[in-house]
């Protein structure tokens, strides 16, 4: 198809500049494409990902050079051997439990939680084009179990929904549900556990909901905004006398003072991902 041909043009031109632009230029070259054209793409052996060809969140993975969130996809490369329980908080369409859960990275047992239903019914849908081989649920994580209003572009809901509202921009609304952590994890019985939360700044009444889990061996990806000067998700597992690491596209090191934050959180737009452990044998494995 010639659009996937032009998308492949604008990754191949802008990966000498650190794929600066693509996402805009796959704006254009999708302006006219059908809201409704799916299209799906081979990850790896054994892993399809659908997704709307008119998005420029996920269209760019159309060019295989371009690495969406290499430093989780490093991550799980470094605890390929450790057996594990992937929770993946903020699924959107299944992207990271579908890799964690694919040969490539040796089958690990995934829980997908999306909130949003319509991100919920591509999860799904990439669920079952995967022989569903992980579990979904149309759920997101708070501090308590309750219902609440979640916030979102009709341009493109996969892209910061949150369930705080951004009075300077039109956004519609939908009512999900949230459960805490400790309860949706309260019956698996697996010693180890890595969780991804990506709920757009709700992370820390996730933690809150998650103090049982929290003691366990655990490891957790968390995201931390540039937008966020005072790095509040960072400071919370700090108090909480977790150890913080950062890839920096070469290497996992460790954060010990908060303000080093400063020098890597530059781009405004841009949520960046950081693990916390306190985990002697995830810790021996980062590096």
């Amino acid at each position: 198809m010639i659009i996937n041909k032009l998308i492949y043009l604008s990754g191949f031109i802008t990966r000498y500049i650190n794929f600066k632009y693509f996402y805009n230029f796959n704006e254009i070259i999708t302006l006219f494409v059908s809201k409704k054209k799916i299209v799906k793409i081979k990850l790896n052996s054994d892993t399809y990902f659908s997704f709307f060809l008119k998005d420029p969140y996920y269209n760019r993975l159309i060019y295989p050079k371009f690495k969406y969130e290499p430093e989780i996809e490093f991550l799980l490369k470094k605890l390929r051997d450790i057996d594990f329980l992937f929770l993946d908080a903020g699924a959107n369409y299944g992207y990271w439990s579908l890799l964690a859960s694919s040969k490539k990275f040796n089958k690990k047992k995934a829980i997908a939680l999306e909130p949003l239903k319509s991100n919920y019914n591509f999860l799904y849908k990439n669920k079952l084009d995967n022989k569903n081989r992980f579990k979904s649920l149309n759920l997101g994580v708070g501090e308590k179990k309750k219902y609440t209003k979640i916030y979102y572009s009709d341009q493109n809901s996969n892209v910061g929904a949150s369930i705080y509202k951004d009075n300077n921009k039109k956004l519609i609304s939908e009512k999900i549900k949230i459960d805490k952590i400790d309860n949706i994890l309260s019956k698996r019985k697996e010693k180890n556990l890595v969780i991804k939360i990506d709920i757009e700044g709700n992370e820390i009444n996730a933690l809150n909901g998650a103090k049982k889990i929290l003691k366990k061996n655990c490891l957790i990806i968390y995201e931390d905004h540039a937008s966020d000067k005072f790095h509040l998700n960072s400071k919370y597992f700090l108090k909480k006398n977790f150890s913080i690491f950062f890839f920096d596209g070469k290497k996992i090191h460790q954060i010990r003072k908060i303000n080093e934050l400063n020098d890597i959180k530059k781009i405004k737009h841009k949520g960046y991902n950081f693990i916390a452990t306190r985990s002697l044998m995830f810790k021996k494995n980062l590096y």
